[in-house]
């Protein structure tokens, strides 16, 4: 645990080291995309982790487009079970 004062340094310290250990576990990827390499990926993790962290709203419209997408496919295999 870090020590931190109660000043505005202790209070950015604080929010640093939340901002450090929770953005980097709310936004990651799931389901890589097939073929794709490690730099490319490496890069698109680090991108997603910049988004939530300078604009977090945007991490809810990205977990809605991926419940959307996620409701879509169950729906597919859904209907390709049914005609089977």
């Amino acid at each position: 645990m870090i020590l931190m004062g109660a000043g505005p340094s202790g209070t950015l310290c604080a929010v640093a080291s939340s901002e450090s250990s929770c953005v980097p576990v709310s936004m990651h990827p799931n389901i890589s995309i097939p073929d794709e390499r490690w730099p490319r990926l490496a890069l698109r993790r680090a991108g997603l982790l910049l988004l939530a962290l300078f604009v977090p709203e945007a991490a809810i419209g990205w977990a809605l487009r991926q419940r959307r997408a996620a409701s879509k496919l169950a729906e597919k295999r859904k209907r390709e079970k049914n005609t089977s």
